[in-house]
This record gives structure tokens, C-alpha cells and sequence, in this order.
């Protein structure tokens, strides 16, 4: 017969392995975890500091009276419009998807309708 699960040799190289071979894998999994968490929180500061110093720009130039930079407004207005239209993309597909379900539901009723008026006419 078998050794059962519970077995106190099992326990021990379950125990064993848990340490040697899995605590391994599971060390170098955490590192590189904590390695990408730090170059997305390092991202995350940098973007913060994009977006102060691109503040600290508008509160300049409206304070100066002098009109921001026109490579500036175009950065700005390509990438809004950027957002905007991939916005509208995906909404529009998902609306138009559904609508056609919705029609193509209503077609399948009055088809089956349809079917059932044939024999009780």
C-alpha cells in the first residue's frame, strides 16, 4: 500500500521542497515584482513632474500675457484629439455592434412569428 498524504516522511519532503525548490522561485518572482513596481512608480513621478512643470508654464504665460508656444497647442491638440477620437471609436463600434444584436434579435422574432402564424392559421 501507499504512504498516505499524511505521513510524517511525506510531510518532512513536502517541507523540504517547499523551502529548496518553490522558496527559490518564489524569491526571484518577489524581485522582479518589486522591480517593476519601481519603474512604475518611478513613471508615475515622472509623469506628476510633466505635468507640474506643464502648469507651471500655463500660470507663466498667462501671467506674462505672452501667447504659449505654437508647438506647444499642437502638442496639446493632437493629443486630445488623439484621445478623443479613440474615445469615439470604441463607443461608436459598441454602439453600432449592439444595434445590429438589437436588429438582428427583432428579425429572429418575427421570423419565429412568422413560423408559429402557419400553423394556427
Amino acid at each position: 500500500m501507499a504512504k498516505s498524504i499524511r505521513s510524517k516522511s511525506k510531510r518532512r519532503f513536502r517541507a523540504l521542497k517547499r523551502d529548496d525548490i518553490f522558496g527559490k522561485v518564489e524569491a526571484e518572482r518577489l524581485q522582479r515584482l518589486a522591480a517593476k513596481q519601481a519603474t512604475a512608480k518611478e513613471a508615475d513621478y515622472v509623469k506628476a513632474a510633466r505635468e507640474e512643470r506643464e502648469t507651471e508654464m500655463d500660470a507663466q504665460t498667462e501671467s506674462s500675457g505672452k501667447a504659449p508656444a505654437a508647438e506647444n497647442k499642437l502638442k496639446k491638440t493632437s493629443e486630445s484629439d488623439g484621445v478623443a477620437n479613440m474615445d469615439e471609436d470604441k463607443t461608436g463600434g459598441q454602439t453600432d455592434k449592439k444595434a445590429k444584436r438589437g436588429h438582428l434579435r427583432k428579425q429572429q422574432a418575427q421570423r419565429r412569428k412568422a413560423k408559429w402564424k402557419k400553423f394556427f392559421v
